[in-house]
């Protein structure tokens, strides 16, 4: 009698492998995407600050670079584009109003495929922000952006 396995119970071992990685795959895509949001999140919230600051300071006045408004941790920018590792950053400024209301910022993730969404930040008229996480109708994107909703962002299936 000789000691070790069988084809068939390697085969098996192997195809209860596949399935789990299967299984497991699709959803460790979603938890580092969902990990990296927590970057735009930040980079929004001191974008929406720094855009308080400078209406404060300088009232209806447009701004012309990101520097202006917020310097992004770990971004190449160039006037009014920045990008990161994960994302890509606009300075919308110029599409406002005379009155300040108007899309500030928007972006997209640096990525194809099914982990692809976008965003925007409108500062609104009554001197609110409103963030907005475009899903693309990707699967990815859709949990992110559902993700982001507990933190007060809008979802919105469609592209920007």
């Amino acid at each position: 009698m000789s000691k070790g396995f069988t084809l068939i119970e390697l085969m098996v071992v192997v195809l209860i492998i596949g399935i789990l990685a299967g299984v497991a795959l699709p959803q460790y895509t979603v938890a580092v995407e969902k990990a990296r949001s927590a970057e735009l999140v930040s980079n929004v919230r001191n974008i929406i600050q720094g855009d308080q600051m400078w209406r404060l300071t300088y009232r209806n006045q447009k701004y012309n670079t990101w520097k202006d408004v917020y310097t992004i941790p770990g971004a190449t920018c160039n006037g009014t584009s920045c990008e990161t590792k994960n994302f890509s950053y606009d300075l919308d400024a110029g599409s406002m109003t005379d009155a300040g209301v108007g899309v500030i910022a928007n972006g997209d993730r640096l990525a194809s495929g099914d982990s692809f969404y976008e965003w925007d930040v409108v500062r609104n008229a009554d001197r609110t922000y409103t963030s907005t996480c475009y899903a693309n109708g990707t699967r990815v994107g859709r949990v992110v952006c559902n993700s982001l909703q507990s933190q007060g962002w809008v979802y919105n299936e469609g592209t920007q």
